[in-house]
């Protein structure tokens, strides 16, 4: 293995990855020593608000670039290690969180992996317009940091954070303005209707895929679900062992960020798909597809719709069918706009050899060359630059395997 990477990078390009993990780890050790674990909020919460009081020392810290040993052993010459790692980790959270917090993450007070965990605000809104209509007063179980406590508190409804950590519920009621309390969610009273928030990362920082594995997990989750609420879950959980209810897949500009499992008043059809920002969703039931052969036009489905298993219901109402059960693509001779499609005008479809394909591509005057594949019938990095042209055409090729044969379909974005 470590010949091949020398191989791949060069001696230079090697020592200059090594060199970099070293400077990683050597962080990791340096923010440690100054009690930080990376599974939870690092610091004390008299650390914190000693940061957070001291705008000086955060904006030093904000000037300290990732892997700047020198930089932090600076900020340490005269201040404790606790307090700079916790300055430096509110930096790095603060530098991290304008894309899910916007002009809020200037002001944002967390630490990395809270910031991580938490909802952004498009997805929070959205959850919180639910609550909201239906004048509910909530206790926001395993808060975090606050993300939705803080779209509760914009959408005007009351809510109490509560979480195991007096640092993260300090945090949230510094984020979201609401009374919090630090408290085991399987203790607490919950008032009129409840959000939970499950971990789904081990104190290590690991991610948790199974719903077994969620902390609080498959006791409070079922006894919560007889109740009005909702629990934030993680996309890719078995939705088959999943309490009765909703189940909502939420998607941001493409990429899948949760599943809601809504419950009691709150719980409307079976499933649901909601993309993000666009607030465009797709409810009811599971349908069986229909299938057919490629035609003008092929449709890349949002991810949240073929998750929810509503791809059907999807094709039905838009009258499309799909080219395979597994591939994500619908089809049809029609150009069909919808928030839960990206369309591309079918050009040729061919039999899958780079040879094949890139000679057709230079004939076509080919440039960029988007590559996208399933189940890793290739390496679309790799087809990716070798069939790049110096044309002047964009393309996208798909390349799929239909059951046994791999095939290329190429094709263009359809302007919207």
């Amino acid at each position: 293995m470590l010949v091949k990477w020398i191989k791949r990078f060069g001696v230079v390009g090697f020592a200059f990855f090594l060199l970099k993990g070293l400077v990683w780890l050597a962080i990791a050790g340096a923010l440690a020593a100054g009690g930080v674990g990376w599974g939870v909020a690092i610091g004390t919460l008299e650390d914190w608000k000693q940061v957070v009081d001291c705008p000086e020392l955060v904006a030093a810290a904000a000037d300290v670039a990732p892997g700047d040993l020198a930089g932090i052993a600076r900020l340490r010459r005269n201040l404790d290690a606790g307090i700079v790692a916790v300055a430096v980790e509110l930096a790095e959270a603060r530098r991290r969180a304008a894309a899910k917090f916007g002009a809020r993450a200037d002001s944002i007070v967390a630490d990395v992996q809270g910031m991580e965990m938490a909802t952004a605000t498009a997805a929070g809104a959205h959850k919180a317009r639910r609550f909201a209509s239906a004048g509910l007063a909530v206790t926001d179980l395993c808060c975090g940091i606050g993300g939705d406590a803080m779209a509760l508190m914009d959408a005007g409804v009351d809510v109490v954070g509560v979480d195991a950590s007096d640092v993260r519920a300090w945090m949230c009621a510094r984020n979201a303005g609401c009374e919090t309390r630090m408290a085991d969610a399987r203790e607490v009273e919950v008032r009129e209707a409840y959000h939970l928030d499950p971990a789904r990362r081990t104190g290590a920082g690991v991610r948790r895929w199974r719903y077994e594995d969620l902390e609080p997990g498959r006791e409070l989750i079922e006894r919560l679900a007889e109740r009005d609420g909702a629990v934030k879950l993680g996309p890719g959980v078995d939705l088959d062992v999943l309490p009765r209810g909703e189940i909502e897949l939420i998607s941001e500009r493409g990429t899948l960020t949760q599943a809601v499992l809504w419950t009691g008043s709150l719980a409307g059809v079976s499933r649901r798909a909601t993309v993000l920002p666009a607030g465009a969703s797709l409810a009811g039931e599971p349908v069986s597809m229909a299938f057919g052969e490629a035609g003008t036009y092929v449709f890349s489905v949002d991810a949240s719709v073929e998750r929810a298993g509503l791809m059907g219901l999807l094709a039905r109402e838009l009258r499309l069918v799909a080219l395979h059960p597994s591939l994500g693509l619908l089809t049809g001779n029609e150009l069909v706009e919808s928030p839960f499609l990206t369309p591309f005008r079918l050009i040729e479809r061919m039999g899958w050899r780079e040879k094949k394909v890139r000679e057709w591509l230079r004939a076509n005057d080919a440039g960029i060359v988007e590559v996208k594949t399933r189940g890793r019938a290739v390496d679309p990095d790799k087809v990716q630059a070798a069939l790049r042209g110096d044309g002047a055409t964009p393309y996208t090729l798909f390349v799929l395997r239909f059951d046994r044969r791999v095939e290329a379909l190429i094709a263009r974005r359809v302007s919207s």
